[in-house]
This record gives C-alpha cells, structure tokens and sequence, in this order.
C-alpha cells in the first residue's frame, strides 16, 4: 500500500501516521501537562500489543519529536512528552493559522 512522500520522509507507515494522531491529539488536549510514554502508550495501545505495534508507536513517537511537534524531556530517569507547537495532522506541516 503506498505511503504519502511526507510518510515516506517521517519514516512512518500508515498505523504509525494513526499513532502520531493519537499521540498529538492527547496531549494538544491537556497542554498543561505532561505525560510518560507509559503514558501515551497505554490509551493508544492498551495492554497488550504486538512487536511491530510497539515499533511503530515509537516510531511515531520518535516523528512528533523531530518536527518539533511535542517535546521530550528526561525526568527522574523517565522520558515525559508534552505538547509543543500546532501542527496540521493531515499534512504534518506547522500549522500557523492562529498566528
């Protein structure tokens, strides 16, 4: 199944474009806070997931921290993430709308 080229320059595939929605949109939601991966991963994964569910997570995961998107910060040895900038999730491009 094809991929967008934004997919293809993300390194994600079309579960982990999903992920990367879900992930984006728990924490635009709560900008106040910020969450461990367990987290994040529990309401999108639940309790129980396969290899390839988890490569992809982190995979989106990894894709909303390098455009800047949500951040990453190590706190008492766990990696919490937070809501960074507005993002358009149709296009992963930076959404300056409100600016």
């Amino acid at each position: 199944m094809p991929i967008t080229k934004r997919q293809f320059e993300l390194g994600i595939d079309s579960l982990g474009n999903e992920y990367m929605i879900r992930i984006y949109e728990l924490l635009a939601d709560d900008r106040e806070l910020a969450f461990s991966e367990e987290e994040l991963r529990n309401p999108i994964l639940g309790d129980l997931w396969t290899d390839q569910q988890e490569d992809q997570f982190d995979a989106a995961i990894g894709a909303l921290t390098r455009i800047k998107a949500i951040t990453r910060k190590l706190v008492t040895d766990t990696n919490y993430y937070a809501f960074s900038e507005k993002f358009d999730t149709e296009t992963w491009e930076p959404d300056y709308s409100g600016i």
